[in-house]
């Protein structure tokens, strides 16, 4: 994966950043439906009363929990792009434009949380770097990526 310039990379607005989360949340739904239904199903066939009555509700949470953090992480690390991030031309990068380590893609994901996004995403308007609070906390940016030519077999 090349290490980009972030001295001549463009931020994403606020749009973007909110149309690549929007597309994101709507992948992490159906993968997040997905992985209860593998646990609920099962469950529900054998002890034959609803999950969210038993005591091992909190367990299947954090289950969902780590299903998020690894979607995040997966997506986020060794230049890769999530469904938002392809679609919007958008990648995430950290300070010196190197992709992202699973340290990296951690710690945006917690101050992210920390800063509750859509806040830590108004910020970048106060910024000169056009950085959001989770951007600046984590040492990550996100980059706006050139459009790729196509040649005219290729649509």
């Amino acid at each position: 994966m090349p290490v980009i310039d972030v001295s001549h990379a463009k931020s994403p607005g606020l749009l973007r950043r909110l149309a690549v989360t929007l597309y994101d949340l709507l992948g992490l739904l159906a993968l997040l439906m997905f992985a209860a239904a593998l646990i609920v199903i099962p469950y529900q066939l054998v002890v034959a009363r609803p999950l969210y009555a038993s005591p091992a509700y909190p367990l299947f949470l954090v289950y969902l929990l780590a299903v998020v953090v690894a979607y995040y992480s997966y997506f986020w690390t060794a230049g890769r792009f999530s469904i938002g991030m392809r679609a919007w031309r958008v990648r995430l990068v950290t300070r010196a434009g190197e992709p992202l380590s699973l340290s990296d893609a951690l710690r945006r994901l917690g101050w992210g949380l920390a800063t509750l996004v859509p806040l830590g995403l108004i910020s970048m308007y106060l910024d000169p770097d056009r950085l959001s609070w989770q951007d600046r906390l984590s040492g990550t940016r996100p980059v706006i990526l050139a459009k790729q030519n196509r040649k005219a077999g290729d649509r």
